[in-house]
Protein backbone atom coordinates (compact mmCIF):
# COMPACT_ATOMS: atom_id res chain seq x y z
CA UNK A 1 0.00 0.00 0.00
CA UNK A 2 2.94 2.59 0.97
CA UNK A 3 4.29 1.79 -2.33
CA UNK A 4 1.15 2.30 -4.50
CA UNK A 5 0.63 5.66 -1.76
CA UNK A 6 4.22 7.14 -3.20
CA UNK A 7 3.95 6.06 -7.01
CA UNK A 8 0.37 8.23 -7.27
CA UNK A 9 1.93 10.96 -5.26
CA UNK A 10 5.05 10.73 -8.14
CA UNK A 11 2.47 10.48 -10.76
CA UNK A 12 0.41 13.30 -9.41
CA UNK A 13 3.31 15.52 -9.42
CA UNK A 14 4.59 13.95 -12.71
CA UNK A 15 1.01 15.49 -14.39
CA UNK A 16 1.16 18.82 -12.33
CA UNK A 17 4.21 19.82 -13.83
CA UNK A 18 3.71 18.51 -17.04
CA UNK A 19 0.25 20.48 -17.02
CA UNK A 20 2.34 23.61 -16.40
CA UNK A 21 4.86 23.04 -19.30
CA UNK A 22 1.65 22.35 -21.63
CA UNK A 23 0.77 25.85 -20.54
CA UNK A 24 4.28 27.35 -20.50
CA UNK A 25 4.69 26.13 -24.18
CA UNK A 26 1.06 27.53 -25.63
CA UNK A 27 1.66 30.80 -24.41
CA UNK A 28 5.28 30.61 -25.99
CA UNK A 29 3.34 28.91 -29.10
CA UNK A 30 0.79 32.07 -28.79
CA UNK A 31 3.76 34.92 -29.07
CA UNK A 32 6.00 33.34 -31.35
CA UNK A 33 3.33 33.17 -33.72
CA UNK A 34 1.92 36.80 -33.30
CA UNK A 35 2.12 39.09 -36.17
CA UNK A 36 4.73 41.48 -34.34
CA UNK A 37 6.97 38.64 -33.25
CA UNK A 38 7.49 37.70 -37.15
CA UNK A 39 7.49 41.48 -37.85
CA UNK A 40 10.50 41.47 -35.55
CA UNK A 41 11.96 38.38 -36.74
CA UNK A 42 12.19 39.06 -40.74
CA UNK A 43 13.52 42.56 -40.05
CA UNK A 44 16.34 40.99 -38.17
CA UNK A 45 17.13 39.08 -41.09
CA UNK A 46 17.01 41.97 -43.38
CA UNK A 47 13.86 41.54 -45.36
CA UNK A 48 11.66 44.79 -45.61
CA UNK A 49 8.13 45.49 -45.72
CA UNK A 50 7.30 46.16 -49.60
CA UNK A 51 5.84 49.73 -50.80
CA UNK A 52 3.61 48.09 -52.84
CA UNK A 53 1.67 45.26 -53.70
CA UNK A 54 0.85 43.55 -56.84
CA UNK A 55 -1.77 41.04 -57.24
CA UNK A 56 -1.31 38.66 -60.02
CA UNK A 57 -4.48 37.30 -61.72
CA UNK A 58 -5.24 34.56 -63.77
CA UNK A 59 -5.04 36.31 -67.44
CA UNK A 60 -1.48 38.45 -66.47
CA UNK A 61 0.79 36.51 -67.86
CA UNK A 62 3.51 35.03 -66.18
CA UNK A 63 6.15 33.05 -67.28
CA UNK A 64 4.63 32.74 -71.08
CA UNK A 65 6.75 30.89 -73.58
CA UNK A 66 8.19 33.07 -76.75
Amino acid sequence: MASSGAELSLLTSQEAALKAENQRLGAELISASSLSQFESTYESLGFIRPEKTIYITEEDAVAKLP
